[in-house]
């Protein structure tokens, strides 16, 4: 299956949010957002902010990324959430998915 984006969505309770496949201008938005979560210190493992090269090896370099914005990206205030995709392992073992995915704060259990 192959997906074409953008992909406009709407979340559960109606808000409508667009998917992105995350590319450089997605990377301070994105970084802004993983600061708020890694500082909220409930869901991530860090002792403090990953550097830059760590937050790219992490978000972005080897995995398919896709972050969510409301309404777009290009008028967005900021990030909803932010998810990625990796291959568990190479070879046979690729079609086994390791995902990791945050949201910001206020688009919280809307499913």
């Amino acid at each position: 299956m192959s997906l074409t984006f953008p992909i406009d969505a709407k979340l559960k309770d109606g808000s409508p949010v667009q998917l992105v496949l995350a590319d450089n201008q997605d990377i301070e938005p994105l970084r802004r957002l993983y600061r708020v979560i890694v500082e909220e210190g409930t869901s991530y493992p860090h002792d403090r902010f990953p550097d830059q090269d760590d937050f790219m090896d992490y978000w972005i370099r080897g995995k398919s990324t896709v972050a969510a914005y409301m309404p777009d990206r290009a008028h967005a205030a900021g990030m909803v959430g932010a998810f990625y995709l990796k291959p568990n392992w190479p070879g046979r073992a690729r079609q086994v998915a390791n995902a990791g995915f945050i949201v910001a704060p206020d688009w919280r259990n809307k499913g």
